[in-house]
């Protein structure tokens, strides 16, 4: 088994980025290799803690397709993975790389994996008067590293749009399995 989701496309995240107070996050994951499973949506928000929010599911054919939406009320910080079950009772997780809260995930067995992230925010009434007279500036560290070292940057760091990371596969566009790890004793 091995599973799919990648926060920067809308095939799984909808909308893309932050989220407007009291907007629609659609999040989707995929399942592949495995159909008598169920998914758990799994939620932190600090002040709020822990919610789990079962999934509904949809056979495509070649894999099931996990949906549900969020509709936050107020600004926070929602941190996120999934529980993908098993009939037999068998229990994998999907969440965030190691020191990541965003792209594509990976799937786990036996801990819980880091949270990917969504920012819910209101939008200010006004721009700040210093906003709409200033100029702003954009930095791009990993260019001046190219420049300075002539070291380009992994495939993998780059979005999706400028290209797709080394031994993504044309089944499922950026995604691919993943090993399931068990975490050992130190």
């Amino acid at each position: 088994m091995w599973a799919c989701h990648v926060t920067s496309s809308s095939t799984y995240r909808n909308p893309f980025g932050a989220t407007r107070v009291g907007g629609t996050i659609s999040l989707s994951i995929d399942v592949f290799g495995c159909f008598d499973v169920t998914c758990t949506l799994r939620t932190w928000v600090d002040g709020k803690g822990e919610e789990l929010l079962a999934m509904e599911g949809e056979n495509l054919g070649n894999r099931m397709r996990f949906t549900t939406q969020l509709k936050p009320k107020e600004p926070q910080l929602i941190w996120y993975f999934f529980i993908i079950r098993s009939a037999s009772g068998e229990e994998w997780r999907y969440g965030a790389q190691t020191g990541r809260t965003c792209g594509e995930g990976v799937l786990v067995q036996g801990y819980d994996p880091p949270s990917f992230q969504i920012t819910v925010y209101r939008p200010r009434k006004k721009e700040p008067t210093w906003y709409t007279h200033g100029i702003a500036y954009q930095i791009f560290p990993d260019a001046s590293r190219v420049a300075r070292t002539g070291s380009s940057v992994p495939a993998s760091r780059w979005p999706s749009s400028v290209a797709a990371p080394a031994g993504a596969s044309s089944r499922t566009g950026r995604c691919r399995p993943t090993t399931t790890r068990t975490p050992t004793a130190a």
